[in-house]
């Protein structure tokens, strides 16, 4: 079909297309909401399970809430778009910075979708910062500056939801550490309640073919409370469960009144997606990859005098991660937060030891990012490689390999690792080779590999500080509306599937360059005859726009990420 009789053939469809109605939930797990729907505690979610479909959605690996909602909007695996994990690495030395919306490498859905006349508008989808043009409006999500004021498109965007809604706020004010968790909890019910005011507000005020509201509390909640509701989590407290172990279902409960108050007068031509990025479980364990690494003799430490006096400090049990829990049993937590975080940092990196005292002239190997991710010191693509591309590469990989596969927990006695991957067992495209060399699933993910290259511990593997509930491969969806089955359930259902699904609802064809596919599925047979899946080879080169994040957003950002405990 040449592109003016496929123009046709869309516009064809333009008057018989279904809007869609998308929420996000950050982290959202069936886990929680099944039993609660069931209980009655969840009343809208289980009258959308009853009248829709609803299943497990895969996620990406790792399932890391950069990557997985960059797959979700551009229907393609992290080889593809370029964004493995919150930070990216640069080009002239082994620093990392945030990713933002420019470093997306495809095109998002809701841009493809303007291309051919649908209005669009999204409210706090992560890495959609800066915000760049779209055939509708946009108000940017997590890795949002907290001092920009640019955060919308169009800019006056911004302006207007000031006015109309009493203020809009795209961070959390307080982040939670034992003794603050009330002040956090208050802090998530606004953010939900204010989110929510802006989606009525602007579902009503601008004209929609495609909307998505994103809430991100679910998400935090669950990190950090999630042993205040399970008796069986290594950190849980009686007293602090007394006081907030309902804190995660309250959340739930909030969001489900909101959902309520968004869809009570959807039309009949809309179509209801929920969905989540990942699903989330209990969190008892930090792997310090590094530190084996260290120990495996692949990474090496300077020779300075400074660096030994640490390593010796280090060696003895000086590090990040006991002056917090020394703080902790003080109740001064509070104190340390009041600092000035880059302060607070620098002066972490200073007294400790850091990525700042690694040899990188002597180290082949070293761990950077989320869950588990390791890459090799690669001559010709790291600013300082020594490992030979090759021969050299494979041998040395496959060594990393076959011993992380066999890693131990010294406490148990079990394996930490559930698989091992090489990365293009994981990713394909032209990005692959700037993404991790080896990535591991931890075993039930009740382990995850710390952020990013400090020695927070002396240990391979510590009892969390910071975390308790942490993330899982499955995250949800739900579907309602005509032409669409009920009770259905998806079994390979993917997040990269997502974009192409809503493309087909919205009457358009599907890319040929994306991944996923349409979920016919769940689609009646009346549905597919009348809108059989279309696709265009059109190429899709055009990224979201914008010169990204300037160097003092970078670092406020990245701030940011450290107070949420995803990079250390």
């Amino acid at each position: 079909m040449n592109r003016r009789m496929e123009a046709e053939s869309v516009m064809d469809r333009v008057h018989t297309h279904r809007r869609v109605l998308a929420i996000g939930l950050d982290g959202a797990t069936l886990d929680l909401i099944v039993p609660w729907a069931a209980e009655g505690k969840l009343p809208t979610f289980a009258k959308i399970m009853e009248e829709g479909t609803f299943g497990r959605l895969i996620t990406t690996i790792p399932p890391v809430t950069g990557p997985a909602w960059v797959s979700f909007m551009t229907g393609k695996n992290p080889g593809k778009h370029g964004v493995g994990d919150f930070l990216q690495r640069m080009g002239g030395d082994y620093r990392r910075v945030p990713v933002d919306s420019s470093t997306i490498k495809a095109e998002p859905f809701w841009v493809t979708a303007g291309r051919w006349g649908k209005k669009v508008g999204m409210i706090n989808v992560p890495v959609t910062y800066p915000p760049y043009e779209v055939n509708g409006f946009m108000v940017t999500g997590l890795l949002t500056p907290r001092s920009s004021r640019t955060f919308t498109y169009p800019e006056g965007l911004a302006q207007e939801l000031e006015e109309e809604i009493g203020g809009y706020r795209v961070n959390l004010d307080h982040f939670y550490a034992k003794g603050m968790a009330g002040r956090f909890i208050e802090d998530l019910r606004t953010l939900v309640d204010t989110r929510t005011r802006a989606a009525k507000y602007l579902m009503t005020r601008y004209e929609w073919d495609f909307f998505m509201v994103h809430y991100i509390a679910t998400d935090w909640v669950q990190h950090f409370l999630w042993h205040c509701m399970d008796r069986r989590h290594p950190r849980f407290d009686e007293a602090e469960a007394e006081l907030y172990g309902d804190s995660i279902l309250e959340i739930y409960q909030r969001i489900d009144g909101a959902i309520g108050s968004l869809i009570e007068r959807l039309d009949d031509d809309v179509v209801l997606l929920l969905m989540s990025d990942h699903g989330f479980g209990s969190f008892h364990k930090y792997i310090y990859l590094n530190n084996w690494l260290l120990q495996q003799g692949l990474l090496q430490l300077k020779g300075s005098p400074m660096t030994r006096i640490k390593t010796s400090l280090f060696r003895l049990g000086f590090t990040p991660s006991s002056l917090y829990q020394a703080l902790a049993k003080m109740r001064l937590v509070k104190v340390a937060y009041k600092a000035r975080k880059k302060q607070r940092y620098d002066l972490l990196r200073v007294m400790f030891l850091s990525s700042r005292d690694i040899d990188w002239s002597r180290t082949r190997a070293y761990s950077a990012g989320n869950v588990g991710q390791v890459f090799i010191n690669l001559k010709g693509r790291e600013p300082q490689g020594i490992v030979e591309p090759g021969q050299e590469y494979e041998e040395l990989r496959q060594q990393i390999i076959t011993e992380l596969a066999d890693l131990r927990d010294t406490e148990t006695g079990d394996r930490v690792a559930e698989q091992v991957f090489k990365r293009e067992e994981v990713y394909s495209g032209e990005y692959t080779d700037q993404l991790a060399d080896i990535l591991i699933l931890p075993r039930n993910l009740e382990y995850i590999a710390t952020g990013l290259s400090e020695f927070v511990s002396n240990k391979i593997m510590a009892p969390s500080f910071a975390y308790t509930g942490t993330h899982r491969m499955d995250g949800i969806f739900m579907l309602r509306g005509d032409g669409l089955r009920r009770g259905c359930d998806a079994q390979d259902a993917h997040i990269v599937d997502m974009a192409p699904t809503i493309l087909h609802l919205l009457g358009l064809p599907i890319p040929q360059g994306m991944d996923g596919s349409v979920l016919t599925e769940l689609f009646d047979q009346q549905f597919l005859a009348s809108r059989p899946v279309e696709y265009t080879d059109e190429a899709l080169t055009r990224r979201p726009g914008g010169p990204g994040l300037s160097e003092e957003e970078a670092e406020e950002v990245r701030e940011r990420l450290r107070g949420l405990g995803y990079v250390t």
